[in-house]
């Protein structure tokens, strides 16, 4: 069998990175899909499972924040990989609850892909306002193409510390500079809703059929 060139990605530290059969694995559901786990600290999760690649990094504290770290560099973590084509996910909330179309169908030619944010009409710092705004739980990369976009991402990460998640600055940067090289994907790719529950400001939905 030809060694698939696409890869799903997360970062966990601690006690997140003992629980990714609860999430992560799910989506070795996807044969196409390699799976890799960035692992942040000294030492690799003592329960590992076999469908996932692991991968130790170590800390860096010029981010002020541990989860400020994770979330930056695995946007550049991911050029120390072979697959062109990678799925980036949080640890600790995303789950593949069905199959999905190979990434190079859901990018569709363009560099990025990404669903936008429950209530997505943000004013911010650059292109001045979106309606559009991305949520960075979930988004689709070819890889190559990307790199000067994510590098440029951390980049201003480092310089401003207005949060600790990296969505703000990726959609400052993304939305102003590379817009014409992302496609929004509907939201069935990055659900946000809730599921049979009540929530203020929230949808629900009594389905996950769709």
């Amino acid at each position: 069998m030809a060694k698939s060139n696409q890869a799903v990605v997360t970062v966990a530290s601690g006690a997140h990175a003992e629980r990714l059969d609860y999430t992560f694995t799910s989506f070795a559901k996807n044969p196409f899909l390699t799976l890799h786990a960035f692992i942040f600290g000294s030492e690799l999760p003592r329960k590992r499972f076999p469908e996932i690649t692991y991968h130790l990094v170590k800390s860096d504290p010029a981010f002020g924040h541990p989860m400020r770290d994770m979330y930056y560099r695995r946007l550049l973590l991911i050029d120390e990989l072979e697959e062109e084509f990678v799925l980036l996910v949080d640890n600790g909330d995303v789950l593949c609850l069905q199959p999905i179309p190979e990434l190079p169908q859901l990018l569709r030619g363009a560099g990025l892909a990404a669903c936008v944010e429950h209530n997505g009409s943000r004013y911010f710092l650059g292109q001045g306002y979106t309606s559009e705004y991305i949520n960075c739980g979930v988004t689709f990369w070819h890889k190559p193409s990307t790199r000067q976009m994510r590098q440029d991402v951390v980049a201003r990460g480092r310089t401003r510390f207005r949060s600790v998640e990296d969505q703000l600055t990726f959609n400052e940067v993304v939305q102003t500079r590379y817009y014409d090289q992302m496609i929004i994907l509907p939201c069935q790719y990055n659900f946000r809703a809730h599921f049979r529950k009540k929530v203020r400001g929230w949808p629900t939905v009594n389905s996950l059929d769709g």
